[in-house]
């Protein structure tokens, strides 16, 4: 009735078939031991209580830490995570109805969030869309890390899209807690609202969290908290709980990333893809299911570890490994895998028989043994921990100004010596083909056919006086240089082009490498082309305009031998009636191949005289315009 009632609405873009309901689930077993016996033809194990098993039980029931592939309690987490507890049923039978409809409105698509706040498994969703909300605060750069799990869920429907989403709100007790008052200087929303619950994110946190999304070849990204952008009515929301414009320079960044980043980049960041993962992070279901250390969704810090070691990791799940996924990858990172099955020791050991590099921790199961070896990386919030009395001495009050700053500080300073370490043990091993000489210059390689691409993201930040009084979030981006390096061994690369400001870059080549250097202000991002051809020339022509007739633009960007440039480039395209108002359909496009072409509807009532064409190569610059 939904469907029939709604799916013809212009208005109408996606529906979520409901929201949140596998945050909190538990196993019922109610008539749940009734269907798993009649599917797996066996008895649900009597201590199986809860989401995951009693994790001390586990170590003692497989203390070298191997679990068989068909072990009985194994079995009925693995059954009822892949859709035993009716969810994905629940939610296919929600998004069924509205099918027929979507193939008439292809506008129209099925989305559900969060998508990987459960155990790294493919559970049968079959929505057109996966998101997942994710915060920025205390860490931007954590919004990579499930967005690389949502890639890992939708490998088990292919054909599902991913979406990036930032929260614009910000829970008030990881940044700002409320016992917490006695700060300097202190923030006017502080004296405004004393006790409200969510606080807008930081405007520069906002930022680099958009770039980490866009540096994802996702399908679209998203934001949630519109009542911390602008004020609501009074008495919409109560003080406590609501959402509040706390920090009004957020919705000004809200509108700079959107019409300087994501609108006009969108359309060609969109075509440009990347190569198979080479660098890979195990997100294993057994030591979830086991009681074992997992990020449930709400933060990945193992990714974002290996991001600022430059590596680009991807995450996998044991389903993938199992299919071969791991063909492609040189080095497999397998954080706090205390238990794994047969089949993926296995092949993790046929993988580094073929020369593969496991990076682990003092978790992993003893049945196998890392190349090299790192700290655990936990999941609580470092900055809550008290730093040994040596260390905070040794820090003292020149790196912060209170004992949360420098536990702050001390935090990213491990994190970054972490990265230092991975990357002397990779030396002779492994070496990425993109990189960058500061683990605060995070690099991120996409590619479109034989074209490389790089969005390089600054990372350094210090406190500021909008939430950093209370120490536990850097929410300042600093200024920031430093070099990028782009493998080349067939010197194929002549020319290197900033999409995000417009200009050709000089670089240097060492021996079979690019060397970029790159000047950040603050931690925003650029995305760079690596391309063979010159830009010399851009050309624009249409076939003829008639009032009220659609007719076709066309744009080419060529080098000197007039051959069109092999690349995808954002171009921005406007049409002029005789009064210079604008016809609609054109703006933010992208070129491939050095050709775009767009199809448009001239107005009944475009002013007589004439038409004005007017097309911007955003990568070079050029701007062409023809009547």
């Amino acid at each position: 009735e939904s469907a029939n009632c709604f799916a013809a609405h212009p208005g109408l873009d996606s529906f979520y078939p409901s929201s949140e309901v596998r945050d909190k689930a538990q196993p019922s077993f109610n008539t749940e031991h009734i269907r798993y016996k009649a599917e797996m033809g066996r008895d649900v194990p009597n201590d199986v209580e809860k989401r995951t098993y009693n994790y001390k039980k586990a170590k003692k029931l497989y203390p070298d830490g191997i679990v068989p592939d068909d072990d009985p309690i194994l079995s009925y987490y693995r059954w009822y995570w892949k859709g035993g507890d009716g969810t994905s049923s629940y939610l296919n039978a929600q998004i069924r109805p509205w099918r027929g409809f979507c193939e008439r409105e292809e506008r129209i698509y099925s989305t559900w969030a969060p998508a990987v706040r459960c155990p790294p498994i493919w559970w049968g969703l079959s929505s057109d869309v996966l998101r997942q909300w994710v915060y920025a605060v205390p860490d931007a750069m954590n919004v990579g890390g499930p967005t690389e799990e949502l890639f890992a869920m939708a490998e088990g429907c292919p054909g599902q899209k991913v979406f990036a989403q930032t929260q614009i709100i910000v829970y008030r007790h990881s940044a700002a807690p409320i016992e917490e008052r006695n700060v300097e200087p202190v923030p006017a929303w502080l004296e405004k609202y004393p006790n409200l619950q969510f606080v807008s994110i930081p405007p520069d946190a906002l930022q680099e969290a958009a770039w980490t999304m866009f540096a994802k070849p996702v399908s679209g990204c998203s934001f949630y908290g519109l009542g911390c952008l602008e004020a609501p009515e009074e008495g919409v929301y109560e003080e406590k709980r609501g959402y509040k414009p706390t920090n009004p320079e957020t919705a000004t960044m809200m509108r700079n990333l959107n019409w300087n980043v994501l609108r006009p980049l969108g359309p060609a960041m969109l075509k440009i893809g990347r190569d198979k993962p080479t660098v890979a992070v195990l997100e294993s279901f057994t030591t979830c299911a086991m009681g074992g250390q997992h990020c449930w969704g709400w933060c990945a810090p193992c990714v974002s570890l290996l991001q600022r070691a430059r590596l680009d990791p991807r995450v996998i799940y044991e389903e993938s490994i199992l299919r071969g996924g791991l063909r492609d990858v040189k080095v497999l990172y397998a954080p706090s895998c205390e238990f794994l099955t047969p089949s993926i020791i296995a092949k993790i050991k046929e993988f580094q028989s073929n020369g593969g590099v496991l990076v682990a921790d003092e978790k992993l199961t003893p049945a196998l043994h890392a190349d090299i070896n790192l700290p655990v990386v936990m999941l609580p919030k470092v900055a809550k921990i008290d730093l040994p009395k040596e260390v905070g001495d040794a820090l003292g009050h020149s790196l912060g100004t209170t004992k949360e700053q420098r536990r702050t500080i001390e935090d990213k300073r491990a994190k970054l010596e972490m990265c230092s370490m991975l990357r002397q043990g990779l030396i002779g091993k492994y070496a990425p083909k993109l990189d960058s000489d500061d683990p605060e210059i995070v690099t991120y390689l996409r590619g479109w056919r034989n074209v490389n691409y790089a969005v390089v993201i600054n990372d350094k930040r210090t406190f500021g006086n909008y939430i950093g009084q209370w120490g536990l979030v850097q929410e300042k981006g600093l200024p920031n240089e430093g070099k990028v390096m782009l493998m080349d061994e067939k010197s194929s690369v002549k020319h290197v082009y900033e999409l995000s400001r417009g200009g050709e870059m000089a670089f240097v080549r060492e021996r079979d490498r690019i060397v970029l250097p790159v000047r950040f202000n603050t931690n925003d991002g650029r995305i760079f082309a690596f391309l063979s051809q010159k830009i010399e020339k851009v050309e624009v022509s249409s076939s003829e305009i008639r009032p009220g007739e659609e007719f076709e633009v066309l744009v080419r960007v060529v080098d000197e031998n007039d051959e069109p440039i092999h690349a995808v480039l954002p171009l921005e395209l406007h049409v002029y009636d005789a009064a210079g108002d604008e016809l609609d359909g054109a703006g933010f496009i992208a070129a491939e191949d050095g050709i775009a072409k767009v199809r448009m509807l001239a107005n009944l009532d475009d002013a007589k005289g004439g038409y004005r064409l007017v097309a911007k190569d955003r990568a070079s610059g050029i701007v062409v315009e023809k009547k």
